[in-house]
């Protein structure tokens, strides 16, 4: 997790969602003196957990500070759109407006369709 707040208030959060302790990094500009979007608070985000850019996958809700700095990074964004705005720059990102249904969400980490459900009548 890459943020721009402060330490105490991210780890209240992850705590409140039940997160504290599957979210390792937890990497804070605060902490690292530097900040979203500037690709270096994610270089060392991916150097504490071990994980190559090319396999990395950024969802964030700040086009600029998010999916900009991912991709300066070189890790695929994918745009946390949850107020349907319109797509600020011409840069490309996969985009979600909920984490509902979670089958949706999934399908665009994964970059795949989504399965259809059926229902019976």
């Amino acid at each position: 997790m890459v943020t721009n707040n402060e330490y105490p208030e991210q780890e209240e959060k992850l705590r409140f969602l039940g997160l504290a302790d599957v979210v390792d990094p937890l990497v804070v500009s605060a902490q690292e003196q530097v900040a979203k979007p500037d690709p270096r608070i994610f270089r060392i985000a991916l150097e504490r957990a071990g994980a190559p850019p090319s396999e990395t996958v950024m969802v964030g809700d700040s086009w600029r500070n998010d999916v900009l700095g991912a991709r300066a990074a070189g890790i695929r964004p994918v745009w946390f759109n949850r107020f349907n705005r319109p797509r600020p720059s011409r840069h490309r990102a996969e985009e979600i407006r909920s984490f509902r249904p979670f089958a949706a969400a999934e399908a665009a980490l994964h970059r795949r369709k989504p399965a259809v459900r059926k229902t019976h009548k």
